[in-house]
């Protein structure tokens, strides 16, 4: 059962995705769905769709008050998707991130709303990634860092930018280098800089995830806090 929500407190749900019988959740799934769980090569990746969509399906049906296999989705430009319509008028906004073994699925009310996770991959060379990703200012502070904390601030700003990118929906029509996350150690808001004026103002806040992942929601305003289910 779903705590209530309200529009000050965002709700994220962290999910073992190993854990989750996709076999029971497979009924609730639309049609579409269904015929693109079907063309995965993998079943892990079957799996993996089929558990996070069908978990998506369940907490919005809670929430709205509607039964799961009667929610229906519609999709962005991006890709991304929201809520069709229901009866209770429940203006519910939702995203879900997933990497490796771990699924987030973030809830919000009335404003839009974008998370990430990521597993700390050591293999790749984050001052080489960064300096396509990331701004001026984000590359001066990654590189001031202490050696040793460098893959941490790399994945830091990575799912912060990420999450802010989904929360406005556009896919990357906003290049990652036009904008700041302003990754403030004694603090757990994060302000968004962006080089042009963005009509409302977004922050960051950093979750808590299992060992060995990273991970960061962002929403509309600076006046909302975290609630962690599971």
């Amino acid at each position: 059962m779903t705590p209530p929500l309200d529009r000050d407190v965002i709700h994220v749900w962290r999910l073992s995705i190993a854990t989750v019988q996709s076999v029971a959740l497979l009924p609730l799934l639309a049609e579409d769905e269904c015929d693109r769980a079907a063309r995965f090569v993998f079943e892990k990746d079957r799996h993996q769709f089929v558990a996070v969509r069908g978990w998506l399906r369940r907490l919005c049906g809670d929430y709205v008050h509607e039964a799961p296999e009667a929610i229906r989705f519609s999709y962005g430009p991006a890709g991304k998707p929201a809520l069709v319509g229901n009866g209770t008028g429940i203006d519910l906004r939702f995203n879900v991130s997933h990497s490796g073994d771990v699924a987030l699925l973030a809830f919000s009310l009335g404003r839009e709303i974008g998370v990430d996770i990521e597993y700390i991959d050591d293999r790749i060379d984050i001052l080489d990634l960064s300096r396509s990703c990331f701004s001026d200012e984000e590359q001066q502070s990654l590189q001031a860092s202490a050696a040793d904390r460098h893959l941490e601030m790399f994945f830091r700003y990575w799912t912060s930018k990420e999450a802010y990118i989904k929360a406005l929906g556009d896919g990357l029509s906003m290049p990652l280098q036009d904008f700041t996350i302003d990754v403030r150690p004694n603090s757990s808001v994060w302000p968004i800089k962006v080089l042009e004026g963005q009509a409302k103002t977004y922050t960051v806040q950093p979750l808590s995830a299992p060992p060995g992942y990273l991970s960061a929601v962002a929403s509309e305003g600076n006046d909302w806090t975290v609630l962690s289910c599971e």
